[in-house]
């Protein structure tokens, strides 16, 4: 298997989604995530977090 270079920070993507949708009213849609995980690609972040281990957690 080929050695990977993951980023030391990851980008939490728990946010992303559909607003209104399930019990977030505070997800980003479609557009604004593209622009931040975009950004986050450019300056070298390549490790997306999308567990959700820890949204039901109580």
């Amino acid at each position: 298997m080929p050695d990977r270079d993951v980023s030391a920070v990851p980008l939490g993507c728990m946010s992303f989604g559909a607003p209104g949708r399930g019990g977030e009213t505070w997800s980003l849609g479609a557009d604004a995530g593209r622009a931040i995980v975009k950004q986050a690609l450019n300056g070298g972040i390549n490790l997306l977090d999308t567990a959700r281990s820890c949204a039901t957690r109580r």
